[in-house]
């Protein structure tokens, strides 16, 4: 993908995480949760692919 030229490549590079990225601080301060599968979800938002999810509980 090629960035915009009135971006410097830091700032294109903030808003691109800002974009795919949301703290949950709250969470944060509780036990750890299993999360096997977070590096695929990443890599997909990385890649801006679509991934189905299903919850289990």
């Amino acid at each position: 993908m090629r960035r915009p030229r009135r971006f410097s490549r830091g700032c294109w590079a903030a808003e691109r995480i800002q974009e795919r990225f949301l703290l949950d601080a709250p969470g944060w301060y509780g036990d750890a949760d299993r999360v096997p599968h977070l590096a695929a979800v990443a890599a997909a938002v990385w890649a801006r692919r679509a991934a189905v999810l299903r919850y289990r509980r």
